[in-house]
């Protein structure tokens, strides 16, 4: 993880996972000296908090 982030990769980190928040995960990996920030990470709670966005698709072909 630490190489993408050397390289200007974009990295995310995700979890099925919902008892924990982003800020803590974030916070467990950085104590396991993986640098990680909360916008980084993607868990179930955020991702059904914060759906995806319409891409210009109105319907499926």
């Amino acid at each position: 993880m630490n190489r993408l982030s050397e390289r200007d990769k974009e990295r995310r980190l995700v979890t099925n996972d919902p008892r924990f928040q982003r800020q803590t995960i974030a916070n467990k990996l950085r104590k396991r000296r993986i640098d990680a920030e909360e916008d980084e990470i993607i868990t179930s709670g955020w991702a059904t908090a914060n759906p995806p966005r319409p891409t210009g698709c109105n319907h499926a072909p």
